[in-house]
């Protein structure tokens, strides 16, 4: 997150809003965390980038969204 906001990397508990992120880097951190989860198209890639849609708003901290990205049914590349 921290090459994202041009910073250093955010602690676990850290808010990505609250450090600077707005909803156009919301978007490059989804994409990111997508593409390098799955970087093929299909339903699994779907399902992670709603489910980070989601929760970038409701907690935007790395740790919760490492939670969310091992909750999703995608596999690793």
């Amino acid at each position: 997150m921290g090459g994202i906001l041009g910073c250093r990397p955010l602690a676990p508990d850290e808010d990505f809003t609250a450090s600077g992120g707005d909803s156009l880097r919301a978007v490059e951190l989804v994409n990111r965390l997508v593409a390098r989860r799955h970087p093929v198209e299909g339903d699994g890639a779907e399902r992670l980038r709603a489910a980070l849609v989601t929760a970038v708003f409701d907690d935007a901290s790395p740790g919760h969204l490492a939670r969310v990205v091992a909750e999703t049914d995608v596999p690793a590349a």
